[in-house]
């Protein structure tokens, strides 16, 4: 006679165990996204302008006038510093009723800090003064130069060559 053989209770049970849980993940892997939240946004920004000019008019008797303008969206301050081109050409500086804040060693350069704030588009005007020391140029000829000790000359003219910077800071 012929035996046969009969499959382990047990191993038909977990066959048909895992085939319901296969079956019941399918069927329950769409409530898992009911949960799952996603969001999506956008949004813009920009800069503020910065648009600042600075102008110096003409001598006057030793004074600049320096016009200060202010097209910007935020306001601004504003330092000044005047760098002759050679050292100890001029004694002193004033800016307005301001001493310098920083004068170099070397009278190379004077320096006005934080002379002033200009609100958004508005303008501001200073006036330099410089103070020219009598021994310039300071070279052993300047004698010759600046002598006017001659009955027949009545003026003198000389150009001073320099440098003003006008810095401009933005204040938040």
């Amino acid at each position: 006679m012929k035996q046969t053989k009969k499959t382990n209770f047990v191993l038909r049970a977990a066959c048909v165990l895992l085939c319901l849980v296969l079956i019941s993940a399918h069927f329950t892997s769409g409530l898992y996204a009911k949960y799952i939240v996603s969001a999506t946004g956008s949004d813009t920004g920009r800069t503020a302008s910065f648009r600042v000019s600075a102008a110096m008019g003409d001598e006057n008797n030793g004074e600049y006038t320096i016009t200060l303008q202010n097209g910007s969206e935020t306001a601004v301050c504003y330092s000044v510093t005047v760098q002759p081109d050679k050292a100890g050409m001029f004694s002193s500086a004033k800016l307005g009723n301001l001493d310098p804040k920083e004068l170099d060693a070397s009278g190379a350069f004077f320096t006005f800090e934080n002379v002033g704030r200009i609100a958004p588009g508005g303008n501001d005007s200073a006036v330099l003064s410089l103070t020219v020391d009598p021994g310039y140029p300071g070279s052993d000829d300047a004698s010759s130069l600046l002598d006017f000790s001659n009955d027949s000359v009545s003026s003198g003219e000389t150009e001073l060559p320099f440098t003003v910077t006008v810095t401009f800071v933005q204040v938040n």
